[in-house]
């Protein structure tokens, strides 16, 4: 399932889907990697819909689980979404840091869910300069 929401990561009703469904299985099976990533679509979605308080405190919510249990790719994602975040609310130094760390983070990862995730991180960068 987690492949599949990756895959969709921008399209809401995609989002949507997959984070009722591990909304439902990290209660059921009181899996705190699934909340982790239910916080993490939750924050994408968030995002979207242009709602930047409740992405930031989603992303917050998953960023700390994922810090703690070596979850490299997932961690870079977040500080992606909050790098976006910031940019949007006008912290370019902010964004800057957000966006450098999921680089730094993504170049660390050997099995890339999306091998692009590097790129789209560079391209973060590249548009804030």
């Amino acid at each position: 399932m987690r492949a599949m929401a990756e895959r969709n990561f921008l399209q809401k009703d995609s989002l949507k889907f997959y984070t009722s469904k591990l909304k439902t299985f990290s209660l059921r099976e009181n899996s705190k990697y699934a909340q982790a990533l239910t916080n993490k679509y939750s924050s994408q979605l968030s995002f979207l819909n242009r709602d930047f308080t409740a992405a930031n405190r989603q992303a917050n919510a998953g960023l700390s689980y994922f810090k703690t249990h070596n979850f490299t790719e997932d961690e870079a994602d977040i500080y992606r979404i909050l790098g976006k975040i910031e940019l949007l609310n006008d912290k370019k130094d902010l964004a800057y840091g957000f966006f450098r760390k999921a680089q730094m983070l993504y170049d660390t990862c050997e099995d890339l869910t999306n091998p692009d995730k590097n790129h789209l991180a560079l391209n973060d960068l590249a548009y804030l300069y």
